[in-house]
């Protein structure tokens, strides 16, 4: 068995965990961002008139925006690695092709490219795919 094939049936053996792992922070994200709406709908209903006060519930729901807008950009991640699952293309670099690290999935198994891949389009677009 060639290194490339053995590295395939220990990411397939794996499959089953990451997938609950990416379920699991799937969930979690679904409940924080409904808690965040709840909080900005809150917030809209009940702004002060004070200037102080507004200013200070203005400043935290743009903080909760960005929040929700973070959680929704991972839970998309999320989507995208678990149809790659399916599909089998889990594990494969979506730029080049080839297998991402096992320990760059264990922390981002949402992750969609190598680190290679990811280091040159932080270069290019300034940000990590």
């Amino acid at each position: 068995m060639t290194t490339n094939n053995h590295a395939s049936v220990v990411l397939q053996r794996r499959i089953p965990t990451l997938r609950r792992q990416l379920l699991e922070r799937r969930r979690e994200l679904l409940l924080r961002v409904a808690r965040t709406e709840d909080d900005l709908r809150w917030l809209d209903a009940n702004l002060e008139t004070e200037w102080q006060e507004e200013a200070q519930e203005t400043t935290l729901a743009r903080l909760l925006t960005t929040l929700d807008e973070l959680e929704r950009t991972e839970i998309a991640a999320i989507d995208v690695a678990l149809t790659r699952m399916a599909s089998n293309h889990y594990g494969r670099c979506s730029s080049c092709g080839g297998a991402i690290d096992d320990a760059r999935l264990d922390v981002l198994p949402h992750v969609a490219t190598c680190v290679r891949c990811a280091a040159l389009h932080e270069r290019h677009d300034g940000q990590l795919p």
